[in-house]
């Protein structure tokens, strides 16, 4: 988490990057998808299309295994507007479509907000 909180405060990716790899080391599954959700939403927010990619589609893969509906909803979100800002319609509708079917049975309410954002 501080290498989450140092990168959303100070845009320094190295603790980030250090502490993923410890969590990769240590087959933290949950953690990860929490964390590379969370990062994949600041990349978004910072135009980093090909970071925020990579982070959501593996926070994607764990959420998957362990059927993480509120990491399922994020990494979705975060895909489909990156599919969409690099001109990928197909891509961006099918993410778009997991969004809805994620949101149908039950991520927390809170990330409705964020996938709404996303789409605009």
């Amino acid at each position: 988490m501080a290498g989450l909180c140092a990168y959303a405060i100070d845009d320094e990716a190295a603790g980030l990057e250090a502490a993923l790899s410890d969590l990769r080391i240590a087959d933290a599954k949950h953690r990860l998808a929490y964390i590379l959700t969370r990062a994949a939403l600041l990349d978004c927010e910072r135009g980093r299309v090909d970071a925020a990619t990579t982070r959501a589609t593996e926070a994607l893969g764990y959420a998957t295994l362990l059927e993480r509906a509120t990491e399922l909803l994020l990494a979705n979100a975060v895909l489909a507007h990156e599919c969409s800002v690099t001109g990928d319609r197909k891509g961006a509708a099918r993410f778009a479509r997991e969004v809805e079917r994620v949101r149908a049975v039950g991520a927390a309410a809170w990330t409705h907000d964020i996938a709404a954002l996303l789409r605009h």
